[in-house]
């Protein structure tokens, strides 16, 4: 059994959300779970909207979504909800909040549950049951929110938590990516890059052979392939030797998400969602 991961950049348009359900259509015999990010730059353009409310950031963040929405041939019923629940976020006084970045981290929590939203509607319009699971909701706990904003660290009491979740659910499940709740039910979110950790602890809770991250690079390389001069494809990688190539190579990976990956034995493979049919890089002991 396999966890998938699809990054912003895998699902930042229509058409690379629909190469991203042909991914998931071609290899679901052997999917158990599917984290998504939120869309291409949404987090971005939430943030925005966090710190300037204006009417027009919303219109535009709506917007993009409903075009998401018909380029996949879906209604705007799908994320009817989530648009709601997004200006009943807005409409509340700062003062209502219990603490400040309380407000923030729910504002950014649209995108990841707007994405798991879409997703999992996609691929049920494709003939693949799936239904989403909201891990501001439950399923993930984390310690208390971060107000320096670098993302809190989710309590290993949630592997059990989405253990009983995932077992509940007949259809493939659709995992938010980089959000949760403390114990006191505030939202929180696990920083940039924090969905990688989501996609091991559901790894973790299913008994996951592998995690593959789908990102916009056919794997690790020696040098970020953005970069002038020539980069070379690492295939196998210790996690050792991927923690000194963090940030460096092209394929950046939450910290976390290693640590708890080498913990529990998971080997991770980092692929490209633009060529599939490439091998990666693995990340394993």
């Amino acid at each position: 059994m396999i966890v998938m991961k699809f990054g912003g950049k895998s699902l930042r348009d229509s058409a690379r959300t629909w190469g991203a359900g042909t991914i998931v259509q071609e290899r679901v015999v052997d999917v158990g779970g599917i984290v998504v990010s939120a869309h291409g730059d949404t987090t971005d353009r939430l943030v925005r909207l966090a710190h300037d409310a204006r009417l027009e950031h919303v219109n535009d963040i709506e917007g993009f979504h409903r075009d998401l929405l018909r380029g996949l041939g879906l209604t705007d019923g799908v994320l009817e909800p989530e648009f709601e629940r997004l200006e009943e976020i807005l409409a509340r006084r700062s003062e209502e909040w219990s603490v400040p970045c309380e407000r923030l981290h729910a504002i950014l929590s649209f995108g990841e549950r707007a994405a798991a939203r879409l997703f999992a509607a996609h691929l049920t319009q494709r003939g693949l049951p799936a239904r989403p699971l909201l891990t501001d909701e439950g399923g993930v706990v984390t310690e208390d929110a971060d107000p320096a904003g670098e993302g809190a660290r989710p309590l290993d009491e949630s592997v059990l938590r989405l253990r009983d979740l995932l077992r509940e659910r007949a259809e493939l499940p659709i995992v938010t990516g980089f959000i949760g709740r403390d114990r006191a039910g505030r939202s929180t979110i696990l920083g940039r890059h924090g969905s990688d950790e989501t996609a091991v602890l559901v790894a973790c809770a299913l008994g996951a052979a592998e995690v593959q991250i789908w990102t916009d690079v056919d794997g690790i390389m020696t040098r970020d392939p953005r970069s002038a001069g020539p980069a070379r494809l690492l295939e196998r990688l210790s996690f050792e030797e991927a923690r000194l190539l963090l940030g460096d190579a092209g394929a950046p990976l939450h910290p976390r998400a290693l640590r708890r990956a080498e913990a529990a034995a998971i080997p991770l493979r980092v692929l490209n969602s633009s060529r599939p049919s490439g091998s990666g890089t693995v990340i394993a002991g």
